[in-house]
């Protein structure tokens, strides 16, 4: 999925369409009912009961329930859904990068709650490997075969940025068989998108394919919450100050360490 893909908050007393199989009812109209993208594994997806998990999905019940006190409810649903239903105003906010045609309609908070990093991942079977691990930058190698899966635009624009030419695979598990198999030297994805998938077997990371260190680029996720939501007021500033002590004394950064160790180490 691509970087779009996001995590929703919202309030709202019409909300029986979208609620998962385990909702009956209506949720009181003091909670705030988080949405989620339901296929975008590990940062939030559902799970075989039709829950709502993932990495995002801690960070909201540490931050806005734990710290903050507030009731919540937690229910994946596809993108496009969770996006419409934020912008006509069903649903309160989302938890994503703040895209300027986002921001005519929602309000943020300076806060950073998470960052995806991407990152490049090679082929050890390509002739290019050595080299590509010893450059500073391995997109910078004119001449090597890369890949993206279909849909994952913040990879398409790396390459561009590059005039690295790429194929289109459809899914994941295409890109990294090809990978494996040393069909194609590059591929360039999510990283912790990446480690759920290269961490278990088949595919055997150790092996067949090196996660270079560079980032190439990261994208900031934060709360964007509807401007017409009674939350604007208060959950902002108080995220704001939250966020900043527990980053100011390290709290943050272990939080985030110990949710995708948990991720990596269920899947």
């Amino acid at each position: 999925m691509a970087v779009g893909c996001v995590l929703g908050l919202f309030f709202s007393q019409e909300i029986l369409a979208d609620l998962s199989p385990n909702s009956s009812t209506t949720p009181p109209s003091n909670t705030l009912t988080l949405a989620y993208a339901n296929q975008w594994a590990p940062y939030s997806y559902a799970n075989s009961e039709g829950d709502a998990e993932g990495i995002l999905v801690d960070i909201a019940d540490h931050l806005l329930s734990k710290k903050l006190g507030l009731s919540l409810q937690h229910i994946p649903l596809p993108w496009e859904r969770a996006q419409k239903s934020v912008s006509n105003g069903r649903y309160d906010a989302l938890i994503t990068a703040a895209r300027p045609e986002r921001l005519f309609y929602m309000a943020r908070a300076q806060s950073v709650l998470y960052s995806l990093k991407w990152q490049a991942f090679i082929s050890q079977k390509s002739p290019f490997s050595d080299q590509l691990m010893a450059l500073e930058n391995p997109l910078t190698l004119q001449g090597i075969r890369c890949i993206v899966v279909l849909g994952d635009r913040t990879s398409e624009a790396l390459y561009r940025q590059y005039n690295i030419p790429y194929l289109k695979v459809k899914t994941l598990s295409e890109a990294l068989n090809m990978l494996k198999a040393g069909r194609v030297d590059l591929f360039v994805h999510s990283r912790a998108i990446m480690q759920t998938f290269l961490d278990q077997p088949p595919y055997q990371y150790q092996e067949t394919i090196a996660m270079h260190d560079k980032i190439l680029k990261m994208v900031p996720f934060t709360l964007l919450i509807n401007k017409q939501s009674h939350h604007v007021q208060q959950l902002i500033p108080k995220l704001d100050k939250l966020v900043g002590v527990m980053r100011g004394n390290g709290e943050y950064s272990q939080l985030l360490r110990r949710l995708e160790q948990k991720k990596r180490s269920s899947e």
